[in-house]
């Protein structure tokens, strides 16, 4: 005989004074988790708004590089040089490169996902700069015959992307060797 048989031992089930805290928990460790869910949803939708700004920033800045090589490229600075009219000697204006531009601006032209167009704008312009210091110089050099000179311009070229607020703006130096014109240029840093 076992001790449950003498002692009319029962298991007794308190089911009536339950009060649900299992309930109460798993409701609050729901609503936590639901909370952590949605703030890294939220903060993959930020990474992904920060990755797709910091790619128009890169096509951008790439539409502007190309600008730049292709007038440097198509020796556009050497014909420009006879653009600037003879009367301006001083501070011509940019030689704006409206064929370059618009090659650029149709090649790197893009499509989103829902295949619309986005529209990359370019603008580029060759600016006279000046004349550096002359070249091969002696003491002895004849005054009467033009001097061999470093002629400077600056290659601008920008680049925008309609609806990003993405924008580039690029400038490059360059020298050709010539002959002295006299004139001064009009170069200014980029902002």
């Amino acid at each position: 005989m076992s001790w449950a048989t003498t002692h009319n031992y029962r298991h007794k089930c308190n089911c009536d004074n339950q009060n649900g805290a299992a309930l109460a928990i798993s409701l609050i460790l729901m609503a936590v988790l639901t909370i952590l869910g949605l703030q890294s949803m939220r903060g993959a939708r930020h990474v992904e708004i920060l990755a797709h700004n910091s790619q128009q920033k890169l096509v951008a800045f790439e539409a502007a590089e190309s600008a730049l090589l292709e007038v440097h490229s198509l020796n556009l600075v050497k014909d420009s040089i006879d653009m600037i009219a003879t009367e301006l000697l001083s501070e011509p204006d940019p030689v704006e490169q409206s064929i370059v531009s618009s090659n650029v601006s149709s090649e790197l032209d893009q499509f989103n996902a829902l295949g619309k167009s986005i529209d990359v704008t370019v603008t580029s312009s060759i600016q006279y700069c000046g004349e550096s210091t002359p070249i091969n110089t002696d003491l002895n050099a004849d005054e009467s015959q033009p001097k061999k000179v470093g002629l400077l311009f600056d290659l601008r070229a920008s680049a925008d992307i309609e609806n990003s607020g993405a924008r580039s703006l690029n400038v490059m130096r360059t020298k050709l060797n010539g002959l002295s014109t006299g004139r001064q240029g009009k170069c200014t840093l980029p902002h």
